[in-house]
C-alpha cells in the first residue's frame, strides 16, 4: 500500500475520484458517498487506526471512492487490452455516453462503431446489455460482487475491481498481472489458465487480503509437489507477504471490515492495496526482465530466491496458429461508395459492418480484360458467374482480379483475406443493396461507422 501511494499510477483517467468529478462539474446519479458516514464515531466506521499502518490523508469516501461506471467501463475495455490502447477508446465513450444511462439508450451500431479497434466485440454487447440492465435500476450500480457478476460481461475479477475501486468493498483480484506476482511470489507452477492453478490463485488472492488470515492458510491442489513445498515455505516465513513494505516494517492486519459502508480508512486501503497489485504487475514485475532491484516485495518472493523468475508463471507450450483464407468483395458504384454488409451478430466481427465475404475457395477463370490491357503474370482472376452464389441479388459481368490483400492475427488463428473487384471500368456488372442488411458506405462515412479495423484501413487505402 505504501508503495503503491508514493510510486504506482494515479493519474490514469477512470482513476477520478467521486469527490474530483463532482469538483469538475460532472452529475453522478448517487448520493455522495460520504453521506451519513462523517460525524460518526470511529468505532462504528469500522475501528481504530493502528498507528504503525501507512494511512492515506484523512478523508471522506468521496475521496477515496472512484465512479463505479467509469471503473467498469475501464474493466471491461481493459480485458486482455493494454491500457495505452484503451485510454482513448474510454475517453471517447465518455464523450459519447456520459452516464450509463446513455450508452443504455444508444443506438448499437452508435456502441460498435466507437468500440472498432478495440477487438474482442462481444465486449462491446456485453457491455451495453449490462448498461440496460444498471438503466434499468435507476442507473446505480450494484455494490456486492455477486450482483456485479449477474450483469452481462461482468466476471469474478471485474466484479471484484469495481467493488473494491467503486465501493470500497473488500475483494480479491485476480487479472493478468496479479496472476503474474502471485506465481512468482509462491512459486506457482503449471498453466495458469488451468482450473486448479486458477482455484490456487483466487485463493492466494484473497488470503492476502488486508484482514485476511496468511497465505500460507490457503488450500493446495492436491497432488503437487511444488504446491506443497510452497505451503511449507509459506508456514515457516510468516513475513513473506505482499503487505510488507520496503523499509521492513511489516503492518499488522487491518481492522476487519465492517458489515455494512466502509470506513474511509478501510476503503483508501483496499483502493490502494488493490491499485498497487496491479501496478507492481504492470510496471515492475513485468513479463520479461522483471525490475526485481526495485519491487517493495522482493525480498519475500520464492522465485526471486530461486533466481527464476522467467519460468514463472509456467510459459503455455506454443501451438501452431491456423491460417483462414477469406474472400471479399470491393464493390463500388457511380459515386464510388463502398458496398458493405451487417456481419452475424454472433462470431468473428459480430454486429460489425464488413466487405460482403464469399466461400474461401474457388476455381479460377480465364482472364477478360479491357481492351489493349495484358493480364499480369501471376494475376488471379474468377468468373462472375463463379463469384455470384455469394452474394445475390448481382448482376455480374466478365471477371474480377485482386484488389489488395491484408493478413489480421486474432486469438487463435491468421486470417489472409483477398479483396476481390471487377476487371476494368467496362464490365457490365450491376448491384443493388437489396439485402436487409447491406449499403453503401462513402470514405468520410467509414470513418464514423462500425467497421473492423482493417477492413477500415482497406477503405482508407483504396478510396484515398
Amino acid at each position: 500500500m505504501r508503495w503503491q501511494r508514493v510510486h504506482g499510477r494515479h493519474h490514469l483517467p477512470w482513476q477520478k475520484t467521486q469527490q474530483t468529478l463532482r469538483e469538475e462539474g460532472v452529475v453522478l446519479p448517487y448520493p455522495a458517498a460520504d453521506e451519513g458516514m462523517m460525524g460518526q464515531p470511529e468505532a462504528e466506521r469500522g475501528g481504530a487506526v493502528q498507528d504503525d499502518q501507512p494511512r492515506a490523508p484523512a478523508a471522506g469516501l468521496a475521496a477515496v471512492l472512484r465512479d463505479p461506471y467509469r471503473v467498469w467501463l475501464s474493466e471491461v475495455m481493459l480485458q486482455q487490452t493494454q491500457v495505452s490502447t484503451v485510454i482513448p477508446y474510454f475517453e471517447a465513450f465518455l464523450q459519447a455516453f456520459p452516464q450509463v444511462t446513455d450508452l443504455a439508450a444508444a443506438p448499437s451500431e452508435r456502441v460498435m462503431g466507437l468500440w472498432a479497434g478495440l477487438g474482442y466485440y462481444s465486449r462491446a454487447r456485453n457491455l451495453q446489455a449490462a448498461a440496460q440492465q444498471v438503466a434499468a435500476q435507476g442507473g446505480v450500480f450494484p455494490d456486492s460482487t455477486d450482483a456485479l457478476q449477474a450483469l452481462p460481461g461482468v466476471g469474478r475479477s471485474t466484479a471484484a475491481a469495481i467493488a473494491v475501486f467503486g465501493f470500497g468493498r473488500r475483494a480479491a483480484i485476480l487479472d493478468g498481472n496479479v496472476k503474474r506476482v502471485l506465481c512468482r511470489m509462491f512459486a506457482v507452477e503449471g498453466d495458469p489458465a488451468s482450473t486448479a492453478v486458477q482455484k490456487r490463485l483466487w485463493a492466494l488472492a484473497e488470503a492476502e487480503l488486508p484482514g485476511a488470515p496468511h497465505a500460507s492458510d490457503a488450500p493446495v491442489p492436491t497432488g503437487s509437489a511444488r504446491g506443497s513445498r510452497t505451503a511449507a515455505a509459506g508456514a515457516s516465513s510468516p513475513t513473506r507477504r505482499l503487505r510488507a513494505v520496503p523499509d521492513g516494517v511489516h503492518h499488522q492486519d487491518a481492522p476487519a471490515p465492517s458489515p455494512g459502508k466502509p470506513s474511509p480508512v478501510q476503503a483508501a486501503d483496499m483502493v490502494a492495496y488493490t491499485q498497487g497489485l496491479m501496478d507492481l504487475g504492470a510496471m515492475v514485475c513485468t513479463r520479461t526482465k522483471p525490475d526485481c532491484a526495485h519491487c517493495p516485495v522482493s525480498r519475500h518472493c520464492q522465485a526471486y530466491r530461486e533466481g527464476a523468475q522467467e519460468r514463472y508463471p509456467t510459459p503455455r507450450a506454443r501451438k501452431a496458429v491456423p491460417v483462414r483464407q477469406v474472400n471479399l468483395l470491393w464493390l463500388q458504384d457511380d459515386a464510388g461508395r463502398v458496398l458493405m454488409e451487417a456481419r452475424p451478430e454472433k462470431g468473428l466481427w459480430g454486429g460489425l459492418w464488413s466487405l460482403p465475404e464469399l466461400p474461401a475457395v474457388w476455381p479460377e477463370s480465364p482472364a477478360v480484360l479491357p481492351q489493349g490491357q495484358r493480364r499480369p503474370a501471376g494475376a488471379q482472376v474468377a468468373s462472375g458467374s463463379q463469384l455470384a452464389s455469394g452474394l445475390q441479388p448481382v448482376r455480374f459481368g466478365r471477371d474480377w482480379q485482386v484488389a489488395g490483400r491484408f493478413e489480421h492475427v486474432f486469438t487463435h488463428f491468421r486470417m489472409q483475406a483477398t479483396l476481390w473487384a471487377p476487371v476494368g471500368d467496362d464490365t457490365g456488372w450491376a448491384i443493388l443493396p437489396a439485402r436487409e442488411r447491406q449499403r453503401w458506405v462513402s470514405a468520410a462515412e467509414a470513418e464514423g461507422a462500425p467497421l473492423p479495423a482493417p477492413i477500415l484501413r482497406c477503405v482508407r487505402t483504396l478510396l484515398a
